[in-house]
């Protein structure tokens, strides 16, 4: 049989974990995980009485991609021609499938705000469409982040400046015990 103290430190230290287990309001788990980063393409979108229109610029930076669909239905616009207008530049899109077409990406690949023009006919309907694409600069990389030229330089410094205020406590120490 157990003693009577250890049979009352079983209990004290059983209540206290069973404590521990009790979640409250504002309980807290610890930091929470870092966010989930996600990079969307860059894009712009456009919409009239008639049309929805978006565009995507692929990844590698080559092509803008255009879907084209109904406002009233979703569907894709079969046998339409659309134009961009931005800035300087003008080019027709090449149809790919119903709803699907593509630009040579060309300037609109630089990091910057680029405003966009579409002339979107598709049958007897014809519309204009305004948008912006905004392409961001590109991700500082780890080179971008290396320490600077003088960092060795500075550790070595703190740690000589630490080394010798540790030497003079020390110093001043055995003078107190001397005396």
């Amino acid at each position: 049989m157990k003693s009577r103290p250890t049979q009352l430190a079983l209990i004290i230290l059983a209540g206290t974990l069973a404590t521990q287990a009790i979640a409250h309001e504002g309980h807290d788990h610890g930091p929470a995980p870092a966010p989930t980063v996600t990079t969307l393409a860059p894009r712009a979108s456009a919409e009239s009485e008639w049309f929805e229109l978006v565009a995507v610029l692929e990844a590698d930076g080559d092509r803008l991609l255009l879907y084209l669909d109904h406002h009233a239905s979703n569907e894709p616009v079969a046998d339409a021609r659309i134009e961009l207008d931005s800035g300087s530049r003008r080019a027709i899109a090449e149809a790919l499938a119903p709803g699907l077409h593509a630009l040579p990406a060309g300037e609109l690949s630089r990091p910057g705000t680029h405003p966009l023009t579409f002339t979107v006919q598709a049958g007897d309907d014809i519309d204009l469409l305004a948008a912006s694409l905004v392409v961001p600069a590109p991700a500082a990389t780890a080179a971008d982040r290396a320490w600077p030229d003088w960092t060795p330089w500075g550790a070595g410094a703190a740690l000589l400046g630490l080394a010798g205020l540790t030497g003079w406590w020390r110093a001043r120490r055995r003078a107190g015990a001397r005396s």
